[in-house]
């Protein structure tokens, strides 16, 4: 599967069109893993203030990634019955390293919502910026090149 891009007007559709194409890909067999930048894991100002662009990514990835037994055992080692993405957040480092061990080499589609809310900066490429290092980050482990 390619490299795509959905734009549209705001409530054109775009997230519910990217729900049907995973729902396609899962019927083919082929492994989806959806992030959001919207709804339940949006970005808050907290941790806009407190995380790095790739950190934030990872997070996502991780949460998306992550077994139930994985989410069970981050709520019991904070007491916590439920564990929602703000406590994952506040709770966990997800590192490229993690998500690779937990992926390993088996390719999977990567779905990516409201991009916009996490990359926002209007300022022209610049080398090691944080958009820069999460532009790199996707294109060398999600698009291979």
């Amino acid at each position: 599967v390619g490299p795509t891009v959905v734009t549209r007007f705001s409530r054109g559709g775009k997230t519910r069109m990217l729900k049907e194409i995973a729902k396609q890909l899962r019927a083919a067999k082929i492994p989806v893993l959806p992030i959001t930048f919207n709804d339940e894991t949006s970005l808050d100002p907290k941790e806009s203030s407190s995380r790095t662009l790739i950190e934030s990514i990872l997070l996502r990835i991780g949460w998306s990634a992550a077994k139930n037994e994985t989410i069970e055992a981050v709520g019991k080692e904070l007491g916590k019955e439920v564990v929602n993405f703000g406590v994952w957040v506040g709770a966990v480092s997800v590192t490229e390293e993690v998500i690779l061990q937990w992926l390993g080499d088996r390719p999977c589609v990567l779905m990516i919502d409201e991009l916009n809310q996490l990359l926002k900066k209007k300022t022209p490429y610049v080398e090691g910026s944080p958009e820069a290092i999460v532009a790199a980050y996707l294109k060398t482990n999600w698009l291979g090149q």
